[in-house]
């Protein structure tokens, strides 16, 4: 038997690009197209009807190849008024609509699908798949999660149901069965997924922690840190739990780590450090953490930053803006470099620095700087996230690198 949706199911590997999901949906349609052309034997009375409802799709097609999706459902929605008998049609529109954010007429067309006496087993596995991802996309949690908790017994659909589970599951905060998820899909695929794994125990054991167990919360950070040795997110929650047990020297070995393992998070592990030390009467020895800091990362915006700081704090003027002006010389556009330099300006009294200074700070100040941005989506925040909401990867948003660097 010929399936004709067979290519349908390389959606979910496109669905952040919708470029490449207009030209699947074409594919799909075309092959359909061809398919029909091949073993439809109809009647000479049905030849205006057929050529009618050809022209139709490949106009379809044309809009989808275009990006015009108005136009495409238009089109499609013409094809199956005139043969509903035409699956790959429903399915071209469930995911049109999907796309569009019309989530409740794709979950209509799905359970539409669903719902037909004496279909083909793998085109309601099919439909059942794309409508686990209608009610992800609408927000409807637990109806994706019960979908895709019945679809991955399939074995063509068990890993894309395994990741939206572990998604789903993360949404939810369910720690153990998104990790669960995820060493599942680890298994099948044969990847490595530590870092993510390593994120996930570190989120349960924040949790955990602040439900004041600890003991328990030290053991799951500790667990992170053992499967993936650079998951930042459990150096620093460790290193927090340390601290809070006044445990001070663990606090700032855990802390140090952040800075062996990427100097672009210098300025989180910075304030927690600087606090340890002092509470431990170690003044100095910040200073020449960070001076061996900047000796190995000399191009570094955010360890000229954090030297800055120290200075400023310290009473050390002078030095604190040479460390920021080579931060900003690094990166023009370093907004908290500017914001502190324009502190010491004004809090010093500079008033001809000041002048020359203060009105590129003022403009250069945006409603809400962002920070960081996702390398593998471009996404962009003013907080640190571990994992992109844009594109759903762990570990792909980073401090925004200096311009010049």
């Amino acid at each position: 038997m010929i399936n004709e949706f067979s290519i349908s199911d390389f959606l979910a590997d496109f669905a952040g690009s919708p470029y490449f999901v207009y030209i699947i949906i074409a594919i799909s349609v075309i092959i359909l197209f061809l398919v029909k052309s091949i073993l439809k034997k109809g009647d000479e009375d049905d030849n205006s009807v057929r050529e009618i409802e050809n022209a139709t799709y490949l106009q379809g097609v044309t809009y989808l190849l275009s990006k015009d999706t108005d136009k495409a459902i238009e089109e499609f929605t013409k094809a199956v008024k005139l043969n509903s008998e035409t699956i790959a049609a429903y399915f071209a529109l469930g995911t049109l609509f999907r796309q569009k954010g019309e989530y409740s007429k794709a979950i209509r067309i799905h359970q539409s699908i669903i719902a037909r006496p004496n279909i083909d087993k793998d085109v309601k596995s099919q439909a059942y798949y794309n409508l686990g991802r209608d009610y992800k996309k609408a927000g409807m949690v637990q109806k994706g999660i019960d979908i895709f908790e019945s679809i991955s017994r399939n074995e063509k659909y068990k890993v894309a149901a395994l990741y939206s589970l572990q998604s789903l599951y993360e949404d939810l905060k369910d720690s153990d069965n998104a990790i669960k998820s995820a060493r599942e899909m680890a298994r099948l695929e044969n990847l490595d997924k530590s870092h993510i794994i390593a994120h996930l125990l570190t989120e349960k054991a924040k949790v955990v922690f602040n439900d004041g167990n600890a003991a328990e919360a030290k053991k799951i950070f500790k667990k992170a840190i053992s499967l993936h040795s650079k998951c930042i997110d459990a150096h620093l929650h460790l290193g927090d739990l340390y601290f809070t047990q006044e445990e001070y020297l663990k606090a700032i070995n855990r802390w140090k780590q952040v800075l062996e393992i990427n100097s672009f998070f210098t300025h989180l592990a910075f304030p927690r450090l600087q606090e340890a030390y002092y509470n431990l009467g170690k003044y100095d020895a910040i200073e020449a953490l960070l001076k061996d800091n900047l000796s190995k990362n000399e191009g570094n915006a955010y360890c000229h930053l954090a030297l800055g700081r120290y200075y400023f704090n310290k009473g050390s003027i002078g030095e604190a803006v040479i460390e920021l002006k080579e931060a900003l010389r690094i990166d023009p556009d370093f907004f908290d470099a500017k914001k502190e330099l324009g502190a010491i300006y004004i809090q010093s009294n500079m008033v001809d620095e000041m002048k020359s200074e203060l009105k590129d700070i003022l403009d250069s100040i945006p409603s809400k700087y962002n920070n960081y941005t996702c390398n593998q989506c471009g996404y962009m925040a003013s907080d640190i996230m571990w994992k992109c909401p844009q594109c759903r990867k762990w570990d792909t948003i980073i401090p925004k690198e200096p311009r010049n660097a």
